[in-house]
């Protein structure tokens, strides 16, 4: 699930794996049109790919699905938008069984709460080493992971 997809670029390279569904979650309207134009033209080259869905909404108030997840973002967001998009994604963990991993491509903003998300691997990248950083973050349940909950006496 690519959230902030824009024009399609991160699922037309995740189409190259064996995922079940690619979804994209696009706000902006001129954008979504190029990223379903996109796709289309891709698939059509490609001949398969996953199945694959384009999802008009705010990433802020979307419904995440009742499935594994793996959350995909390249910056898409900043400040209190990206707060409010990992608030959605705890309420997500919150409230149901299923795994939840984020890849956060070029994570320019601050990490992951580690109450609700655990830092599994990632890179250092910046302007002056030529590399994308990123970072990937499976997420639990927050009080029971809570490492000031765990060392109670």
């Amino acid at each position: 699930m690519d959230l902030g997809a824009g024009l399609g670029k991160a699922m037309m390279l995740a189409a190259g794996y064996p995922w079940a569904r690619l979804v994209g979650v696009e706000l902006d309207e001129n954008l979504i049109w190029g990223l379903k134009r996109n796709l289309a033209k891709f698939a059509a080259r490609v001949g398969k790919m996953p199945d694959w869905d384009v999802v008009a909404t705010d990433a802020r108030t979307y419904r995440f699905p009742e499935r594994p997840l793996m959350v995909f973002l390249f910056n898409p967001f900043c400040g209190e938008v990206l707060a409010e998009v990992i608030a959605n994604l705890v309420q997500r963990i919150e409230t149901s069984t299923e795994p939840v991993w984020v890849l956060y491509v070029n994570p320019v903003e601050a990490a992951f709460p580690e109450m609700w998300f655990e830092s599994v691997d990632g890179r250092c990248g910046g302007p002056f080493s030529g590399q994308v950083g990123w970072q990937l973050y499976r997420g639990h349940r927050g009080a029971s992971h809570s490492p000031a909950l765990d060392n109670r006496p």
